[in-house]
């Protein structure tokens, strides 16, 4: 006879605890991973917060406001670098000396 494995069997009990573990790892992971779809690199908002040293609120209202170009996947607002660069090159003012 086939041996039946329960709820309270140390054996389940020592595999859920191991994949609520690897779980928790692969959230960790994927936080700090920068998602590239169809060959476009999408920086994060904590990215574009520390690279341009804007407070989250300015970066909320920039995309309020339609200034700069993002799209959201489930949960997560992702900003696409190729046009971030194209508007921060469109917008660049090229200093000059004063006389």
């Amino acid at each position: 006879m086939e041996d039946v494995i329960t709820r309270s069997d140390e054996v389940l009990t020592a595999l859920l605890s191991e994949a609520s573990k690897v779980t928790a790892r692969l959230e960790r992971i994927s936080g700090k991973m920068t998602p590239t779809i169809a060959g476009e690199r999408y920086l994060t908002g904590e990215e574009m917060r520390i690279n341009f040293r804007i407070c989250p609120r300015t970066l909320q209202n920039y995309r309020d406001t339609g200034q700069i170009p993002w799209t959201r996947i489930g949960n997560r607002i992702l900003y696409p670098k190729t046009e971030i660069l194209k508007l921060l090159r469109h917008n660049f003012n090229e200093t000059r000396e004063w006389p």
